[in-house]
C-alpha cells in the first residue's frame, strides 16, 4: 500500500500512535461515563458515542499501521459495521430502558 522510508516512516508512526492513544482516550472517556454518570439513558449516550469514536479511531489507526490492501478492506467493513450497530444498539437499549421505566 505505502512505503515510507527514513523521517517519514517516523512521522507517520506518530501520527499512528497519537490516533491509537486518541481513540484509547475516547474509549476510556466512555468508561468513565457508565460509571459515573446518573442514569441509564446517559449511560447509554456515553457508552455508543465515546466508544464509537474510540474504536473508530484504534481501527483507523491500525488501518495504517498494517497497510496492506486486503487488511484496509477488512478494517473498513470493520469501522462500518461499528458506525452502524454501536449506536444502534445504544439506542435500542436506551428505548427499552425508557418503556420499561428504569431509573437506575
Amino acid at each position: 500500500m505505502h512505503v515510507y522510508k527514513g523521517k517519514k516512516r517516523i512521522e507517520m508512526h506518530i501520527l499512528y500512535g497519537l490516533v491509537l492513544l486518541a481513540g484509547s482516550l475516547f474509549i476510556l472517556i466512555g468508561g468513565i461515563g457508565i460509571v459515573k454518570l446518573p442514569d441509564t439513558i446517559c449511560r447509554a449516550h456515553a457508552l455508543s458515542k465515546a466508544g464509537t469514536l474510540g474504536i473508530g479511531l484504534v481501527l483507523l489507526a491500525c488501518l495504517g499501521m498494517i497497510g496492506t490492501y486486503e487488511a484496509a478492506a477488512k478494517i473498513l467493513i470493520a469501522i462500518c459495521f461499528n458506525f452502524i450497530t454501536i449506536p444502534l444498539s445504544g439506542h435500542i437499549f436506551a428505548r427499552y430502558a425508557i418503556r420499561q421505566h428504569y431509573k437506575t
